[in-house]
């Protein structure tokens, strides 16, 4: 293989192993894991040890072009409850009041 090839190769490479760290991560991320144990996590699933891909490189990849930028601070749980209080706030079971204030709070 030429030079240009054996590049060529590790970009498709590297790309796809970027791929599956930002669905790990954002997967992980989106369901409440605190980022440093999903990049823990991460590194221990898939043989990254730190002399090989780093903690901190990993992080400031994923704080770059990860999901992260797109939306901060919201997990599959902050959805979860929005759809209970409002089915709550439907059946009367809590006041639209309640469920406003609640809302307001958690942001």
């Amino acid at each position: 293989m030429s030079n240009t090839e054996v590049v060529a190769f590790g970009s498709k490479v590297e790309r796809r192993i970027k791929q599956m760290l930002f669905l790990y991560l954002d997967t992980h991320v989106s369901i409440g894991i605190p980022l440093s144990t999903a990049i823990r996590n991460f590194q221990n699933s898939f043989g990254f040890d730190d002399d090989t891909w780093s903690y901190e490189t990993i992080r400031r990849e994923y704080n770059r072009h990860g999901y992260r930028k797109t939306v901060e601070n919201t997990t599959i749980l902050d959805f979860i409850n929005r759809i209970i209080l409002g089915k709550l706030s439907e059946f009367g079971t809590i006041s639209q009041q309640g469920k406003m204030t609640y809302e307001s709070n958690a942001l």
